[in-house]
C-alpha cells in the first residue's frame, strides 16, 4: 500500500472512530439521563449543560406516639414541634424503641458534655482524629472508634474522655 492510500486509510479511520465517539456520547448521555429519570423524577438540563432537580426535603412523619423529654412515651395527638424534633412515632413499639436509642445516646452525649464541654470536632481539619465509643458485639465490650472526615450520627468527643467514658462502660459504671 502507498503512502498516499495508507493517509487516507488513516483520516478515513479517524473520522469513523470520531463520528463513533460522537455516537456513543450521545447514547451514553440518553442512557444516564433516562436512568435519572426513572430513579428521580423529573430532570431538566440547563443551558449550562449541568443536571439540576428539585427535591422536597424530607421530614419526620407525624405520629400518635411520641417520646417525651424524659424518655416516657404517650399517646398523643401530633404536635409540629415534637414532630420535627423527630419526636413523634406511628407506633407505640417503634416509640418505645426510639426511646431506648435516644437515651443511651443521650447519656453518652451527657457524659462526654461533662468531661469535655467545649469539644466540637474540626471536620475542616482531615488528619485530625474524631473519636467516639463503639460497641463490639463479638467480645462484648466497648472500644474506642476514631473517624477522620466521614462525619456519622455518633457522640464525638477527645480521646482522654472517650478512653474514659469506655472505661467506665467497661466496668459497668456508666449504664445505657
Amino acid at each position: 500500500m502507498d503512502t498516499q492510500k495508507k493517509r487516507e486509510f488513516v483520516m478515513n479511520l479517524k473520522e469513523f472512530i470520531s463520528e463513533l465517539e460522537t455516537d456513543i456520547e450521545a447514547d451514553i448521555k440518553d442512557a444516564i439521563k433516562n436512568a435519572i429519570k426513572d430513579a428521580f423524577g423529573t430532570w431538566d438540563l440547563p443551558p449550562s449543560g449541568r443536571w439540576i432537580t428539585s427535591f422536597e426535603p424530607w421530614e419526620s412523619p407525624p405520629g400518635d406516639w411520641w417520646v417525651d423529654s424524659s424518655g416516657a412515651v404517650s399517646n398523643w395527638e401530633s404536635i409540629n414541634d415534637t414532630r420535627l424534633f423527630g419526636h413523634e412515632r406511628p407506633t407505640e413499639a417503634l416509640a418505645l424503641r426510639a426511646a431506648e436509642k435516644m437515651r443511651r445516646f443521650n447519656i453518652l452525649l451527657a457524659y462526654i458534655d461533662k468531661y469535655a464541654p467545649d469539644y466540637e470536632p474540626d471536620w475542616s481539619n482531615k488528619s485530625e482524629p474524631k473519636y467516639y465509643p463503639r460497641y463490639d458485639h463479638l467480645t462484648g465490650t466497648w472500644a474506642r472508634g476514631v473517624d477522620y472526615w466521614l462525619e456519622d450520627v455518633k457522640p464525638y468527643g477527645p480521646a482522654d474522655v472517650i478512653d474514659g467514658l469506655i472505661e467506665k462502660l467497661n466496668r459497668g459504671e456508666v449504664v445505657l
